[in-house]
């Protein structure tokens, strides 16, 4: 497999975060403008028909009891839903389990994650003021481990969301990405990606930035499943969780 390359400038001023990537995940070859033709998508569908449908399958008894204990923790809803934007800037509603305390207008604070706070990573900007106390215990366990995001698999199914892709973020969020970073939006969103493997919370917005360009104009089949296997250990190791 050839190396990462950044001899297309948009990403030259960030060699550390290429290399951790390289290194950690896998390299895969810039594709430059040219991105996947038809057979490459539905190749890319397929696979998110077939594997979402065989892990909702066997995490359907996980989510079945983490549905109970959302209900018995918290009065509420079991479900959280959000407005996200999506492939060609096309809002959806993602499902996540609810991991708040009800009463809140959202469930993660993402309205501080502009230019202003670009190299902050996103962790210490959710964790502050009272936002740690509105989380339920149950709720910090399921962030954690990122199994509040099983319901995600049904977003997949609808054709809204990837297994693997760019992460999902709101609409205002979306205003701030132009340029070359708006290639994220060619594709669907996905429940995890280089972002979830390369240290989720722990990342910044630029650094978010420059690994979602990176995985759309790289990529490829074995990219998607790489990621994929390597998901459940950053999940274990709580890698980048808040």
């Amino acid at each position: 497999m050839r190396t990462v390359g950044i001899s297309d400038g948009y990403l030259a001023d960030a060699p550390d975060l290429l290399d951790f990537v390289v290194n950690e995940v896998g390299a895969a070859p810039i594709a430059g403008d040219q991105w996947p033709v038809a057979w490459d998508r539905f190749l890319k569908r397929g696979f998110d028909i077939i594997a979402g449908s065989l892990l909702l399958l066997v995490l359907s008894p996980v989510a079945l009891i983490l549905s109970v204990l959302v209900k018995l923790r918290s009065p509420g809803p079991v479900l959280f839903r959000q407005e996200r934007v999506g492939q060609g800037r096309q809002l959806f509603t993602i499902y996540k389990f609810r991991t708040m305390a009800v009463g809140e207008s959202t469930q993660t604070n993402e309205s501080e994650t502009g230019a202003q706070h670009a190299s902050i990573p996103l962790h210490e900007l959710r964790n502050k003021g009272v936002e740690a106390e509105r989380i339920t215990r149950i709720g910090g366990f399921m962030r954690r481990t990122g199994l509040d995001e099983i319901p995600q698999f049904l977003n997949v199914l609808l054709g809204n969301m990837s297994l693997v892709g760019p992460r999902p973020f709101t609409e205002c969020e979306s205003e701030t990405f132009t340029g070359w970073q708006a290639r994220r939006f060619e594709l669907r969103p996905g429940i995890t990606g280089l972002w979830q493997v390369s240290g989720r919370n722990d990342l910044s917005m630029d650094d978010l930035r420059r690994l979602d360009y990176l995985y759309v104009a790289s990529w490829s089949v074995w990219w998607d499943v790489k990621i994929v296997w390597d998901t459940p250990r950053a999940m274990v190791r709580g890698f980048g969780a808040y």
